[in-house]
């Protein structure tokens, strides 16, 4: 029998000279051309935004508006922020 923890959300801060800033919302890339790697790239007026993460074993995208399956109603209500970690991700633990 598998025992799962529960998933936590944690404030994800992003970076003072980030911070404040939004991006432009051209074309999002987004990148794995190397075994457990995503790059992502975000247009901004004064140049890009590339983050890369490393021993990635999943990743998900989701808009505005899309139902949220990691997530429950009440996790959602509740988060700490707008930018979040997830540590032992339910839906990462079914991938």
């Amino acid at each position: 029998m598998e025992i799962q923890s529960e998933q936590r959300l944690i404030e994800w801060i992003p970076l003072e000279e980030a911070s404040g800033n939004t991006p432009s919302f051209g074309d999002i890339a987004m990148q794995s051309g190397n075994y457990q790697a995503l790059v992502v790239t975000l247009p901004y007026e004064e140049g890009s935004l590339t983050v890369e993460f490393k021993d990635v074993r999943a990743f998900m995208t989701s808009w505005d508006g899309d139902p949220n399956p990691v997530l429950t109603f009440e996790e959602a209500a509740s988060r700490p922020a707008d930018l979040i970690k997830i540590e032992a991700s339910r839906w990462l633990s079914d991938a």
